[in-house]
């Protein structure tokens, strides 16, 4: 289905909007779908791959609300991508004669009527629910759309979204003549079926997009690279710098020299910065030589580097210093310590082969950047320890964009700890947690 015979109620500068960001047309799933969120009253939830078009679908069944009496919510799991999608739906939404209103503060401002749909994260999500049962005007809520619902298991927003979904569930079972409609849309959403259950929502699951990518485990302490494939030790690699994280080093160079870039995650923004500053030291020593193929790799792009510096320098008084040091040797930072402007160069420039090496968070498990290779660092114990969630979530951003995978980490009591589960993603961890029904497979 066209653009325009989804938005024809709407003006026409709406569909061109949509246009010229590259979307002309739906997909068949994506038009059935729709025409189902449409002509039903029920909950639904929604899981899907990443990057297959779940929030334009969540973007015109808004649209398809704002023409009703009652109002919308629209909910993110973080205040980037909450901020990211106001600025987009806004002035879509002003042009249509609806107001869009924002609440980004950690604080919810004091409330009116003049608004028709609102962006927010879950946090405000519950604050303004309490309001407007606290004002008897929780009827004038028709619709809530509730992104990135595969956080329902996060650690840190989990709870969140359990309190406020509840809340509204024995709200609807007290009201059933002004039901508050739920949508929810997510990458991998686990237990999906009790879920729905518990919701009392319909359940449209798509199946996992399936690429042929190659998913190793680095152990450490052994040195040792495994196939996760042959359930064997392909290689070991010698001659590793003495950092412990040579091995690191070394995955990350193999795909470099070669012309390609590479993204690792690590557990924290402390750890990404120790990360960034290990690998430019590194860098600066091989750039010195002159001789290395990564100084060659770097030498193509170092107009481009000089560029983005200037440009950087002309957009932000104060601009962060770890980052300006990086970026000189093709490396950008991009996780939650850096302010959204400076997130949104770090992206583009890696998009535009402009940088060499991304070092990230598993908060930014949503990375939407195609590499060659993807290495994982992550913290097996404590606050910022992985989980199986994250791990879902970053195998799945990857299968679409990567070609292949590593997880760097200590090495396992008995390989056999690995091979006992059939996993298709490139992870492993010391025996005991293993054996903690910790399973390891992306299914």
């Amino acid at each position: 289905m066209q653009i325009e015979g989804c938005l024809s109620q709407l003006p026409p500068e709406i569909p061109q909007r949509y246009r010229e960001i590259g979307v002309s047309a739906l997909y068949s799933w994506q038009t059935s779908l729709l025409l189902d969120l449409k002509q039903s009253d029920r909950n639904y939830l929604i899981t899907t791959p990443p990057n297959t078009g779940k929030s334009l679908v969540a973007d015109l069944l808004a649209f398809h609300y704002v023409s009703q009496p009652r109002k919308v919510c629209i909910v993110h799991s973080s205040f980037t991508l909450a901020k990211s999608r106001f600025r987009f739906l806004e002035p879509l939404w002003f042009k249509s004669g609806k107001k869009l209103v924002g609440f980004f503060e950690h604080h919810l401002r004091p409330l009116d009527d003049d608004w028709d749909g609102t962006v927010l994260v879950i946090e405000q999500m519950n604050l303004l629910f309490n309001e407007m049962v606290a004002n008897r005007s929780l009827s004038k809520i028709g619709l809530i759309i509730i992104h990135e619902f595969h956080s329902f298991y996060d650690r840190s927003k989990g709870a969140e979204y359990e309190c406020f979904l509840t809340k509204l569930k024995f709200y609807n079972s007290r009201n059933p003549q002004n039901q508050v409609r739920i949508v929810c849309f997510g990458n991998y959403v686990p237990k999906s079926k009790e879920l729905v259950e518990w919701l009392d929502a319909e359940l449209y699951l798509m199946e996992t997009y399936k690429k042929n990518i190659h998913r190793w485990v680095y152990f450490r302490d052994e040195n040792s690279v495994y196939n996760m494939k042959t359930q064997r030790v392909a290689r070991y690699l010698d001659k590793l710098p003495p950092d412990p994280q040579g091995g690191v080093i070394r995955l990350a160079l193999e795909s470099i020299n070669s012309g390609g870039q590479v993204i690792i995650y690590t557990a924290s923004n402390h750890e990404a910065n120790k990360m960034a500053k290990l690998f430019t030291t590194e860098f600066a020593n091989l750039h010195s030589t002159k001789k290395s193929q990564y100084s060659a790799e770097l030498e193509k792009r170092m107009e481009a580097l000089r560029e983005l510096r200037d440009s950087c320098a002309r957009r932000l008084l104060k601009w962060d210093r770890m980052l300006v040091k990086t970026m000189a040797y093709g490396i950008g930072v991009y996780h939650t310590g850096l302010t959204q402007i400076e997130r949104d160069v770090v992206e583009k420039a890696f998009r535009d082969d402009s940088l060499i090496l991304l070092i990230t968070t598993n908060q930014s498990s949503n990375l939407k950047l195609a590499s060659a290779r993807v290495l994982i660092v992550p913290s097996m114990t404590g606050e910022n320890a992985i989980t199986r969630h994250t791990l879902l979530q970053i195998g799945a951003r990857c299968t679409k964009v990567v070609d292949e995978q590593y997880a760097a980490l200590p090495a396992p009591a008995s390989p056999v700890c690995v091979a006992r589960y059939q996993p298709r993603f490139a992870f492993a961890s010391s025996g005991p947690l293993l054996d903690r029904s910790f399973p390891i497979s992306l299914v």
